[in-house]
């Protein structure tokens, strides 16, 4: 509850240095005491004077005036010290305090060792002025020489009083000269002391100040620093849940989609199935058709073209099987192809010498199939021509690709075209018309050399339209 009302009190020193705070303090508490003490002194006095003879049994006023006006001056330091004035209240309680004990010394009847000892009080509250002086030391050589210049006038007029002669006076008034110049130093060094602590404390609070508003400036920055973090992370957390649900739309939509590519991969399959297998029935309607027909020539014509039917028909196979409805393995393709004409041909297996050298080629379905057809009908016609001496024939077969630009070439080792028809450019043969219009279709550079056999060369792009 003290703590409480000195907070109160002291609400103005906030600002004020840490010692004059602790200054401001004491002496609060010290008058605060005084107002509490002096009311039982006083009445304790007053009880006194109305029962003892000596004083006549009434007030003794030289007695209680001084402890009244001090009382007041008390109530008047705390009143200051409310209103932040602590030099004035300091000064007030240092005065009142010393006038209280000259009264006591004056108006004390008692023997003159008494009155004297009584004295010494006066330089132990001379010794406490650095404690009641804000700022200024001069203050404490002004109040040891007013205690000194005091105690001298008191000795001149009350030594006699006391019996006390001029050699008692004279060494008393050397002692208290004496002690005043010694309780001055003491003090006067003790205030300096203080007041370097004082400055170096109020520099260091200064320091402390300084830091404590740039930690403050600091904290701000990060308050604020986090705030837009906070702000970010809210952005941050709603862009991501827009992410999450468009990422669920997305997989939704994703496995629509695959769905619907898995259904049109298996009609595709399907149809690409089918259209192998109506050719195969064609093929075999074909077949079947020729083994009637007595005519070589007319049996020929139907062979070259269930040949041409089972090379668009193996295009169709390569595609279900593999699964790419876009790329044709080219090399796979010819391979397998070549093998099927060789079967299918008039000659012996074992005279027909093949020479392979293919690249790793993919074309799309619109390439694949006119350049089938082209090998096919090549390869036919080498077989068919190129062989016909009963040592065997040999035939070249290499395809390769640079750049996106793809070369094929197909030679055999039979008696060739004739060149006098290839200088006319003639193309009334069937064989040769396909092979020019599938070239064409291909945007195909088509080379035709005769020299030790027939040998086609090819050109065109993998990348179809150009």
């Amino acid at each position: 509850m003290l703590n409480g009302i000195l907070d109160r009190l002291l609400a103005r020193y906030g600002d004020s240095d840490y010692i004059i705070m602790l200054k401001t303090r004491f002496l609060l508490r010290v008058s605060i005491a005084g107002i509490v003490v002096f009311p039982f002194i006083i009445a304790y006095n007053i009880y006194l004077s109305l029962t003892k003879a000596a004083f006549g049994y009434s007030i003794y006023w030289p007695i209680i005036a001084p402890l009244l006006i001090v009382y007041i001056i008390y109530i008047t330091v705390i009143i200051l010290i409310a209103r932040g004035r602590f030099a004035p209240a300091g000064h007030l309680f240092f005065i009142a305090s010393q006038f209280l004990i000259w009264s006591i010394v004056i108006v004390d009847k008692s023997g003159p060792v008494e009155r004297l000892d009584t004295i010494i009080i006066l330089f132990a509250i001379l010794a406490m002025s650095p404690l009641v002086i804000k700022k200024n030391p001069f203050f404490i050589i002004i109040y040891s020489a007013v205690t000194a210049l005091a105690s001298m006038i008191f000795a001149i007029f009350y030594f006699p009083e006391m019996s006390l002669g001029p050699t008692t006076t004279v060494d008393f008034i050397g002692d208290i000269c004496i002690a005043s110049v010694v309780v001055a130093i003491m003090t006067y060094n003790l205030f300096s002391i203080n007041r370097a602590a004082l400055d170096k404390s109020e520099e260091s609070r200064a320091a402390l100040a300084r830091v404590n508003a740039d930690l403050k400036a600091v904290n701000e920055e990060l308050t604020a620093s986090n705030e837009e973090i906070e702000s970010a992370m809210e952005e941050l957390a709603a862009s991501n849940e827009a992410f999450e649900e468009q990422n669920r739309d997305l997989a939704e939509s994703q496995r629509v989609i695959t769905e619907s590519l898995e259904e049109k991969e298996v009609l595709l399959k399907e149809v690409h199935h089918r259209v192998k297998n109506n050719m195969q029935i064609i093929s075999s309607l074909l077949n079947m058709q020729s083994e009637n027909i007595r005519d070589p020539l007319m049996r020929q014509t139907i062979n070259d073209a269930i040949s041409r039917i089972h090379s668009m028909a193996l295009i169709h196979e390569k595609i279900y099987q593999a699964g790419n409805f876009s790329r044709i393995d080219m090399a796979a393709y010819i391979t397998e192809l070549l093998n099927d004409i060789i079967l299918l041909s008039s000659k012996n297996p074992d005279d027909i010498h093949v020479a392979k050298k293919l690249a790793p080629v993919h074309l799309s379905i619109g390439q694949a199939i006119p350049c089938g057809i082209l090998i096919n009908e090549i390869l036919t016609n080498s077989i068919k021509y190129g062989c016909r001496d009963s040592g065997g024939c040999r035939v070249d077969l290499e395809m390769s690709v640079h750049e996106d630009m793809v070369t094929l070439v197909i030679a055999d080792n039979g008696p060739g075209i004739e060149r006098d028809m290839l200088e006319r450019g003639d193309t009334a043969t069937l064989g040769m018309q396909l092979i020019n219009a599938l070239a064409r279709q291909l945007n195909a550079e088509l080379e035709v050399g005769v020299d030790g056999g027939t040998r086609f060369t090819i050109r065109f792009s993998s990348r179809e339209g150009q």
